[in-house]
């Protein structure tokens, strides 16, 4: 099983490299790899005020920062928009101010 994963994992990177010589493939390719990785991953979902304190809005989580001046930790949130889910925008907060949710 070791040597089998060892050569599977060879094979593919021998067939990426491949790929990546390729100028259209490469540029199909790499955004389809990337598209893929983030949707396999579980998406991280919060709520946050907005748009004004009195309100809240449910988004998700894109990335968590740090302020280099404050040392605060910093949320990128991506609230969609409707009626297109698609479209929407990104809100930059304090990360004790998402309320979590599951």
């Amino acid at each position: 099983m070791l040597v089998s994963f060892v050569i599977g994992k060879k094979v593919i990177d021998i067939y990426e490299n491949i790929l990546a010589r390729l100028l259209l493939v490469q540029t199909i390719y790499g955004a389809t790899k990337r598209f893929l990785n983030t949707i396999s991953q579980p998406p991280v979902t919060g709520q946050i005020n907005f748009p004004s304190s009195e309100m809240k809005a449910v988004g998700f989580i894109t990335k968590i920062m740090q302020d280099k001046d404050s040392n605060k930790k910093l949320a990128a949130v991506y609230v969609p928009a409707s009626p297109n889910p698609t479209s929407g925008y990104i809100e930059i907060l304090l990360v004790e101010d998402v309320i979590m949710t599951d």
